[in-house]
């Protein structure tokens, strides 16, 4: 299976000087490179959960070395991406029903609390920052870019913790951004979620326009409520 061509395009040069310092850059390169392609891979089921792979199909997949792949695969381990054993070899990781549960839990306590602070303050560049979000996602609904809706359902979230200036509700969410953009790419694979897509997009609508009108409460539980059911719509299967 390819890598994903857009990752492909035009890398960094690797350095080809003897020197031992351009060596070493090279080395580094490389294992980013392979760690950044197989995380992709992964976060977009080219290599779907369950997976069975190996140090030697992945080598020849990313056209690199065993040498970057296995440092790849290390820190995709110790991220929760992969599991590695005698036994099984390297397996890409199901997120868990509790993982899945707990990152809910986490959205619905700092989403509910930006969305108390934030009603009422937005100023005119701000709402129509968050507009502009909504309309990305409209689009990649429109074209059945499953990926592209994902992050733009993700970014119109992240948007507005990033608005209300707590930079650490912003890293605490930033630092989960792969078991969000997993869990959301889950549901938009989903037909079930896909039928209702549009009804997703309008929630967000709604919920903009209860943040403008500066009912923090209100806009609380509808966003308690817009990502209890997200929740419930994974474990709908």
């Amino acid at each position: 299976m390819a890598p994903p061509t857009d990752l492909l395009k035009d890398p960094a040069p690797v350095p080809v000087s003897g020197d031992r310092h351009d060596r070493e850059d090279s080395r580094v390169f490389l294992k980013d490179r392979a760690y950044d392609l197989l995380k992709t891979m992964i976060l977009e089921e080219a290599f779907p959960p369950g997976s069975f792979l190996s140090e030697r199909t992945l080598a020849e997949t990313l056209g690199m070395s065993k040498t970057p792949v296995r440092s790849a695969v290390e820190r995709l381990e110790n991220e929760g991406f992969l599991s590695v054993s005698p036994q099984q070899g390297i397996v890409v990781r199901a997120l868990s029903a509790e993982e899945i549960r707990n990152h809910f839990d986490l959205r619905i306590a700092l989403e509910t609390f930006v969305a108390r602070r934030l009603a009422g303050t937005l100023s005119a560049a701000q709402h129509a920052q968050l507009a502009a979000k909504l309309r990305d996602h409209e689009r990649a609904l429109a074209t059945g870019d499953v990926l592209l809706a994902a992050e733009s359902d993700l970014e119109f979230h992240l948007t507005l913790c990033r608005l209300w200036g707590n930079e650490e509700i912003v890293r605490a969410l930033w630092w989960h951004h792969d078991i969000l953009f997993r869990t959301l790419h889950k549901l938009y694979r989903s037909d079930r979620f896909l039928q209702r897509a549009l009804q997703n997009s309008l929630e967000h609508e709604t919920l903009l326009k209860l943040l403008g009108e500066g009912d923090g409460d209100r806009a609380a539980r509808y966003l308690e409520k817009h990502l209890e059911f997200s929740k419930q719509l994974i474990f709908m299967g």
